[in-house]
């Protein structure tokens, strides 16, 4: 076992420079180039095909880039390099050697990593000491997962990279995801969290990267991802009749839209949610009035959905 590895002073936690990855004549990455801050969960998003599968393996050593340089923590990576020892990566797709157990899996994973937490908290952190005796190949993709969950998190490493790690859990499984990723966060570490799941990466992640086609469209804070839909949604109920309501809103020039679940609640999309409320107030009394952002969702197939390029901002 190597000794620790420690972050050059002052490097992101991640920079990609110009990095480029084909698969014959198919482009997974296009000159792409951005940094991730120390610290937090920073989400990668992007539609299947946009290159996230593609950026994970060569950040983590799986793969080599084409062109450009990839570094963790100021190191450059390649693979068996000092990075190996900083990151730590839960994928997608997880393959264990059928005969092992839980435990001999654990043991060997753990130990290539110096600041690694003993074997059996793991197994208790994760709730696996009941199947520690299990061999790989008889568990279920939950337990699987949860497995390459606890080896992950558990090498306690610098940067924990997870590929869809809520993929085929149960609620209990994904509640455990959300534990571990907020105590990693907690304790100063960086998390590079890779979802299809819109609520979980509405629930914990602090800043999101998109990626599509392979280029990188934007990087924001999770809240300025959220103006970028440039409207807030105004929901409000009345008890005027539906001719009314369109009325009152067309002379604000607002497009109100009854709400399919609820009767005479109403909703209106526009990006001067202030004047809508003083005149929905004014107009229809008392109409339990809330003003929302849009989800991150909405805001996501917006972005990728545009024909128009957003600027990466530091």
């Amino acid at each position: 076992m190597r000794a620790e590895v420690r972050p050059v002073a002052g490097a992101p936690a991640v920079e990609f420079r110009g990095v480029s990855k084909a698969f014959g004549d198919t482009a997974a990455l296009r000159d792409a180039s951005f940094s991730l801050a120390p610290g937090g969960v920073h989400a990668l998003l992007g539609p299947n095909g946009s290159g996230k599968t593609t950026a994970i393996d060569i950040l983590t050593g799986g793969r080599r880039a084409d062109a450009g340089e990839v570094r963790a923590f100021g190191h450059r990576v390649r693979r068996s390099g000092p990075t190996a020892f900083l990151v730590s990566l839960m994928p997608q797709a997880v393959d264990f050697p059928e005969y092992l157990t839980c435990r001999e899996v654990l043991t060997l994973c753990l130990a290539h990593y110096p600041q690694a937490a003993p074997v059996d908290e793991v197994l208790r952190r994760f709730d696996l000491v009941g199947i520690a005796a299990r061999q790989t190949g008889g568990l279920s993709g939950g337990q699987a997962r949860s497995l390459a969950l606890a080896c992950a998190v558990g090498a306690n490493t610098r940067m924990v990279v997870l590929d869809e790690p809520s993929a085929s859990l149960d609620v209990f499984g994904r509640e455990r995801v959300a534990r571990v990723v907020g105590e990693v966060r907690d304790r100063g570490g960086t998390v590079l969290l890779a979802s299809h799941d819109m609520q979980e990466v509405e629930r914990l992640a602090d800043s999101i990267l998109c990626l599509r086609r392979g280029e990188v469209l934007g990087q924001w804070d999770v809240d300025d991802f959220r103006a970028k839909a440039g409207y807030r949604t105004v929901t409000f109920a009345t008890s005027l009749p539906a001719v009314r309501v369109r009325e009152l809103c067309r002379a604000g020039g607002l497009d109100a839209r009854p709400d399919e679940r609820i009767p005479g609640r109403w909703h209106v999309d526009t990006d001067r949610s202030d004047a809508a409320a003083r005149l929905l107030l004014d107009g229809t009394g008392h109409p339990c009035l809330t003003i929302t952002q849009p989800g991150i969702s909405e805001v996501f197939e917006r972005i990728v959905a545009s024909d128009e390029r957003a600027g990466v901002t530091a």
